[in-house]
């Protein structure tokens, strides 16, 4: 803590010895280039599933010490010539390993046995001899298959979100990490005082990723899942640490009235305390929405909808106006449609994406090309009746977004695309086409 309300800057980095073979230094070359590929043995991994890699170097000539880095979902046991190199534990503290004493010149065999623990897994790696890159993963890699050895899977390129490059993190990892680092440790300007560092227990309070000061001068951070803490200082060498209560759910829906909204009122109305729209006494040429009169970032949104009629509707959200004297709105929607494979899907209305995610798939959409990939399974959404009562949930932070069905998650997309929008409006879709009656009710909107 620092005593009498003095603000601490680090100017030198911890005095903290590293292991090299943990965290070789980077100096030696390790330029990522764009053919290295997360691989695995097709697209969809599952969970807890193993995969064992094999690929084959020559070397010649004289060897010396140089690092292979290894990165994985969750963990890989690197073997070379038949000898267990090292563990790697957590994708994001790839290990950097002189292997020199494994490598023999001529032929070797370079074995990897990894393992996924959430369905989207990705094994990367790059092998250096001599400074020079010798192997990187992609298709040239093996998996076994019925007995037989087949090109292992790209799945996605190296340095794609939300993974990152995560080969240039030589950073310690769980099993060197101290509770504390004492004040000794870190040097400070002159007037300055370090007495300890508070290390965030991962298994309560997850990372913290943000940190201000208030108007009384103490220290406000976040952490990764939207809880604040304010962190007192006081004298004596205490600290008192106060977490914020969460953000208060908002219904935007009375039960009696559309006060808040913004609409066509020949469409909507409110009747036995739920919204309807109605499009059997009156055909529309384009959707229109019923808007909120409000904007969202990041939150979670709940509500219960049913669709009469051979048609469908959804939810809008983070969307704009393209016209808003008709009610007309683009942007990312929640689909209420009879088929499984659309209800709870992902579309982008107006904006020429069309369908981003079918319900069922976990997808992300690259920031170059803009398309959308599918890299794993959400659990499977059984037919529904839309004619009845099904509750809906949007859950959305950055350029993650999730939806859920019936408590069931439908869609995780992480979207990448240069044209996200990160803030709109909300609004309920009143579709054109064959006529429809959408009932919608419990709306509650959680901001975070």
């Amino acid at each position: 803590m620092i005593r009498k309300n003095q603000t601490l800057h680090l100017v030198k980095k911890p005095k903290i010895t590293t292991t090299l073979a943990l965290c070789f230094s980077l100096s030696l070359s390790i330029t990522l280039n764009a053919d290295t590929h997360s691989i695995w043995s097709d697209l969809t991994a599952k969970t807890d599933e193993q995969v064992k890699f094999s690929k084959t170097i020559t070397v010649s000539g004289n060897i010396k010490e140089d690092p292979l880095a290894v990165a994985c979902n969750i963990g890989a046991t690197v073997c070379i010539n038949g000898q267990k190199v090292f563990v790697n534990k957590d994708w994001k503290y790839p290990s950097f390993v002189p292997v020199k004493k494994f490598i023999i010149k001529g032929m070797n065999e370079i074995i990897v046995d990894a393992i996924d623990v959430n369905g989207i897994a990705g094994l990367v790696a790059k092998f250096f001899i001599n400074k020079k890159l010798v192997a990187q993963t992609d298709s040239s890699w093996k998996v076994p298959l019925d007995e037989k050895l087949k090109p292992a899977v790209q799945v996605f390129q190296y340095g794609s979100d939300p993974w990152g490059q995560t080969l240039n993190n030589p950073i310690k990892g769980p099993k060197n990490h101290r509770k504390s680092i004492d004040g000794q440790d870190i040097t400070v300007n002159d007037g300055f005082k370090v007495e300890r560092l508070y290390s965030v227990p991962k298994e309560t309070e997850k990372s913290w990723v943000g940190l201000t000061e208030d108007d009384a001068g103490r220290f406000v951070t976040c952490d990764q899942n939207g809880g604040f803490y304010r962190v007192i200082l006081k004298d004596g060498g205490k600290s008192e640490n106060q977490r914020f209560s969460q953000p208060e759910p908002i219904a935007l829906f009375d039960g009696k009235s559309l006060d808040g909204w913004e609409y066509d009122p020949s469409l909507w109305s409110v009747q036995d305390g739920v919204i309807v729209c109605d499009t059997f006494n009156k055909k529309i040429k384009r959707n229109s929405f019923l808007v909120w009169k409000g904007e969202v970032a990041d939150f979670e949104l709940s509500y219960d909808a049913k669709i009469e009629g051979k048609n469908n509707s959804g939810m809008m959200y983070r969307a704009q106006y393209s016209n808003k004297e008709t009610f007309s709105l683009i942007g990312n929607q929640c689909d209420c449609h009879p088929r499984a494979e659309y209800c709870g899907m992902l579309y982008s209305e107006g904006t020429g994406r069309k369908i981003v995610a079918k319900s069922g798939t976990k997808a992300i959409v690259d920031k170059g090309n803009g398309k959308p990939r599918v890299v794993g399974k959400t659990e499977p959404i059984a037919p529904v009746d839309i004619s009845e009562w099904h509750t809906y949930k949007i859950v959305v932070k950055g350029n993650r977004l999730k939806h859920y069905v019936n408590g069931r998650l439908a869609v995780d997309v992480t979207d990448n695309h240069k044209n996200i929008r990160l803030k709109g409006l909300i609004g309920l879709q009143c579709h054109a086409g064959r006529p429809m009656k959408g009932s919608f009710r419990n709306i509650v909107l959680t901001k975070f």
